[in-house]
């Protein structure tokens, strides 16, 4: 099996229902199908063109949702040779309650994906034994430092206190997990975390498989923030403003 050989996330959607028990595609808008298809299906030969994913948007816009489905993918449909683990951090225990609360929502609703998995109080585990899905406060996450995960998320990142946290789960070698930030007000100072080791597009021209995304801002604000970043693209789809910075751009 190769990465290629997983399904289309897409098609992975389409077999789900969302926690109300409508079909879960119908929940999700055509800018987000987007955005979830190039950050977890697009390749480079073999390999997956992108292991580093930042997508921000305004409030109310299916942040956590989209982080926890891509981690949802990752965790069940993606062949993966160094197995299934997979990391999402929160900034705090509430958030990180939250966000295990809508996966396990969402398993709940699908009782293909019940059958796979065991729903534990503090993660959820392939019955397979390919994996193990743990959403913890940042604070909490130690015990994750160089692991090998499938895709580590971080959600509502304009609230951490600081960059640790990235450059321990993150490491030096992204391979092929993709690191995945949803979060408010990114742009502004979100994306200078980075430090030079992460950068969007690098200046030296080294390409990390980044891909950038900001919707739901206004144009100017948007062309603001790219002046201050650099040479992106200032693209609109469905009516939203999209940063986007994603390699070739």
């Amino acid at each position: 099996m190769t990465f290629r050989d997983s399904p289309h996330p897409l098609a992975f959607f389409g077999l789900l229902r969302w926690i109300d028990g409508r079909p879960l595609l119908d929940t999700i808008e055509p800018y987000r199908r987007e955005i979830l298809s190039a950050v977890l299906y697009d390749f480079d030969g073999d390999r997956p063109r992108y292991n580093f994913a930042l997508t921000g948007r305004g409030k109310k816009n299916f942040k956590t949702s989209d982080l926890i489905l891509a981690t949802l993918y990752r965790f069940i449909a993606w062949h993966s040779p160094a197995g299934n683990d997979c990391f999402t951090l929160a900034n705090d225990e509430g958030q990180a309650a939250d966000d295990l609360k809508l996966a396990k929502l969402l398993i709940a609703a699908n009782p293909d994906l019940a059958a796979e998995v065991r729903v534990l109080d503090k993660e959820i585990v392939r019955r397979d034994g390919r994996g193990t899905l743990a959403i913890l406060p940042a604070k909490d996450s130690a015990g994750a430092h160089g692991k090998t995960y499938s895709i580590c998320g971080f959600d509502e990142i304009h609230a951490y206190r600081g960059h640790e946290i990235f450059e321990a789960l993150a490491g030096d070698e992204l391979a092929f997990s993709p690191v995945h930030f949803s979060g408010d007000k990114v742009l502004s100072h979100t994306i200078r975390f980075e430090r030079g080791r992460y950068r969007v597009r690098g200046a030296d021209g080294t390409d990390l498989g980044a891909f950038a995304t900001f919707a739901g801002a206004s144009r100017a604000g948007l062309k603001a923030s790219a002046m201050a970043q650099g040479s992106v693209s200032v693209d609109e789809r469905q009516d939203q403003a999209v940063f986007d910075a994603s390699p070739g751009s």
